[in-house]
């Protein structure tokens, strides 16, 4: 049975490496026992309002395949229900600029001020990413325990990959 997770493993790091993602970010939420179903809508929502940002709502509504920002959302349910998000760039802001809209949505949906000092809701530390084998390789490294209670590590509610991203 350990073989199955370990395949589903490999699997799972081989397809976050094919999306070739430029930013990695960890998201926490601010009450103490998020559910993976929980934190799932939060996110769905965080990038609902990055892309109205991006696009206009008007325009996110008309084209909504056009207009997405591309993730993959892993949410682990380790010590505590925590998600590692791998982006695509969008638009042309850098990434600084990039994760200072996701700091502000984020705090903004856990009803907490925003604290550029208290790195604990957003990971602050370096987000892009040099290596997409080892990201994905620690991304989805908690595969065998999450099946084990019946989820998928890769929350594909709340993840959005084109359909031709990872045509070469």
């Amino acid at each position: 049975m350990t073989d199955i997770y370990a395949q589903t493993e490999k699997e799972y790091a081989e397809y976050c490496e094919r999306f070739g993602g430029d930013l990695i970010i960890t998201l926490n939420a601010q009450h103490d026992k998020p559910t993976y179903e929980s934190l799932s809508k939060m996110i769905s929502k965080l990038f609902y309002k990055l892309e109205c940002d991006e696009y206009g709502y008007e325009k996110r509504e008309r084209y909504k395949k056009k207009c997405r920002i591309e993730r993959i959302v892993a949410i682990e349910q380790a010590n505590k229900t925590h998600a590692h998000v791998i982006v695509k760039r969008f638009g042309n802001k850098s990434d600084d600029t990039i994760l200072a809209s996701v700091v502000a949505i984020w705090y903004e949906l856990n009803d907490s001020a925003v604290d550029m000092l208290n790195s604990y809701l957003v990971s602050l530390d370096d987000i892009a990413i040099r290596n997409n084998k080892a990201v994905s390789g620690y991304v989805t490294k908690d595969v065998a325990k999450q099946l084990k209670q019946g989820n998928d590590v890769i929350d594909f509610r709340s993840s959005f990959i084109c359909k031709h991203s990872n045509k070469q």
